[in-house]
């Protein structure tokens, strides 16, 4: 007999020690999907391999979604050469597509997804609601594997704030009780001992509905999500709920800051996460939280783009601060240093030598202005 589950625990009743994870299709039976559901004839197929493979990478030959893009290709929407730059631009439309034949029992693929969070909803545990605290901060980051040490450096980035302790660069980056007040619950900020038990146990319930995976990674655990999966947790939330999640997630990431050792040993994990939080819209940002708190999030993670030398990430990153706080690019404003600070340090790992000693020298020059004379 096979039994198959989305349930990872179900494993204990299969008679061999082994169980067999089923990942996305084998790269031909997946293609092979994709062309029958794109009605693609098969004398024509070699013509398209190419992009039937790339649609398949992208989808990580997920069936359903092969099925759903097969459907939207034949239907004349697009080619398969367009998909790709399509499912970008109008990933919720592609997802929801419904072709008539070859429905799945929850219709579409975000759907299959919707009714195991709908489980979550009707549940009135503890772990069900920390579970959904987490989702929509594993859909800001990225589908990648995201190391449970974040969250443990955000909760002792907490004590140091409290304790008065926290470094920063400025003004500008410090973290206060506003940042500590906007961290997901389940982080138990105000324990004086750190216990991840909350943690793990959404952790394990998301998985039990195989929203998210998790493995070792150099001795540490980490959760990972599928692309599509990672793609819904975020497109189910409204426009405030995908900010208030973004703030969530934002308010960790600067809070960990705190923690360098956590930065220098998973960095390049951590690397497509920061990306992922740093790709958002900064006047989204700015439109529904407090201009300070919000630059404070912002600028602390860019000093961590600085730090992981993404310098081409963070001059665009500037250069969108700079236009919502309504900043010169030549003439340094005395009030926002710190913004001028990192900008300078930007331009000069970025090779504008000339520009950044400039800046340099104006602000080295405001902050004579301002130190106070001796007696």
């Amino acid at each position: 007999m096979i039994l198959t589950s989305r349930n990872p625990d179900c494993h204990r009743h299969a008679s061999s020690t082994q169980p067999v994870e089923l990942e996305g299709l084998p790269e031909s039976d997946a293609q092979e999907l994709l062309f029958r559901a794109a009605n693609i004839p098969s004398d024509q197929q070699h013509l398209v391999r190419k992009d039937a493979q790339s649609v398949a990478a992208l989808l990580q030959s997920h069936p359903l979604a092969l099925i759903q893009a097969g459907a939207y290709v034949s239907y004349g929407h697009c080619s398969l050469a367009e998909y790709p730059r399509v499912f970008e631009r109008q990933r919720r439309r592609l997802l929801e597509y419904r072709p008539s034949q070859a429905q799945s029992r929850y219709r579409d693929v975000y759907a299959t997804f919707e009714a195991s969070a709908e489980v979550l909803q009707s549940s009135q545990n503890e772990a069900a609601k920390d579970a959904l605290q987490l989702l929509p901060v594993l859909g800001i980051c990225a589908a990648s594997r995201l190391p449970e040490e974040l969250f443990q450096a955000g909760w002792e980035g907490v004590q140091s704030i409290i304790a008065g302790n926290a470094t920063s660069y400025g003004d500008l980056d410090r973290l206060t009780q506003w940042h500590i007040s906007h961290l997901p619950p389940l982080l138990q900020a105000s324990t004086d001992v750190w216990d991840p038990f909350r943690l793990v146990e959404a952790i394990s319930l998301l998985k039990k509905f195989s929203l998210v995976s998790t493995d070792t990674y150099k001795g540490f655990l980490s959760v990972s999500m599928h692309p599509l999966t990672n793609a819904w947790a975020r497109d189910r939330l409204d426009r405030t709920a995908q900010i208030n999640a973004w703030l969530a997630t934002g308010c960790l990431v600067a809070i960990s800051f705190q923690d360098k050792t956590l930065w220098n040993n998973h960095g390049r994990q951590l690397q497509p996460h920061l990306e992922a939080l740093m790709s958002w819209d900064v006047g989204d940002v700015f439109a529904s939280q407090p201009r300070p708190e919000s630059t404070s999030v912002l600028m602390n993670c860019g000093w961590l783009l600085n730090e992981m030398r993404m310098d081409s990430k963070l001059l665009d990153f500037m250069s969108n601060l700079r236009t919502y706080l309504t900043l010169n690019e030549v003439i340094v404003d005395p009030g926002w240093l710190g913004v001028y600070d990192l900008f300078a340090r930007n331009l000069s790992n970025c090779g504008q030598i000339r520009e950044a000693v400039q800046m340099q020298r104006q602000i080295v020059q405001i902050k004579e202005q301002t130190l106070p004379e001796d007696d």
